[in-house]
């Protein structure tokens, strides 16, 4: 049995942001996304039953931890953020869409675009993901563990201002080296 997004939301008294049902599942399972600050509770007694079905939820946990392009298979930003005109797929690394890959057996073997490794792009055993995460963890450390030194901040202080002074974008990579 389908379960249509319209009827969970006309069961709700605010709007869904999206909706959509799981592929490769035996039961018909569904991910909604609902605004900021609605309690997994206000939906679970309001929603009880749709369609003369039982339904249950559950908050969604996402295990992967960063974001990654669909499109260019590149982690640390979304597809539509992408600008790129360039398209590899996920699972054999070569430039063409999903439904224009030639080999469409399920037994032929993975190739990661992204390290050239025998698993797809999205995995999250990828040492590019893994590199991706580090990096993400580094550049988000607390500011108050890089205050406790001060040749540390007054470093972070020059390169800041060297780049604000020369127009310089925060993604370049040339005044963010040390010295």
């Amino acid at each position: 049995m389908i379960l249509k997004v319209n009827s969970l939301s006309s069961a709700l008294t605010y709007a869904l942001r999206k909706g959509g049902r799981f592929k490769k599942t035996r039961n018909p399972i569904f991910m909604i996304t609902v605004p900021k600050g609605v309690p997994l509770q206000d939906i679970a007694t309001k929603a009880r039953y749709l369609q003369r079905t039982r339904v249950y939820f559950e908050q969604h946990i996402n295990k992967k931890v960063m974001t990654q392009c669909k499109k260019w298979q590149e982690w640390g930003h979304a597809t539509s953020n992408c600008f790129l005109n360039i398209v590899r797929r996920v699972k054999c690394a070569q430039s063409h869409r999903s439904y224009e890959c030639p080999d469409t057996t399920k037994e032929s073997s993975a190739k990661c675009c992204n390290c050239g490794g025998a698993h797809p792009a999205s995995s999250t055993e990828c040492p590019r993901y893994m590199q991706a995460l580090e990096s993400r963890q580094r550049r988000q450390q607390p500011l108050r563990q890089v205050a406790n030194n001060k040749q540390t901040l007054l470093v972070l202080y020059r390169r800041l201002h060297h780049m604000l002074i020369h127009g310089i974008s925060s993604n370049s990579h040339h005044c963010l080296r040390g010295r």
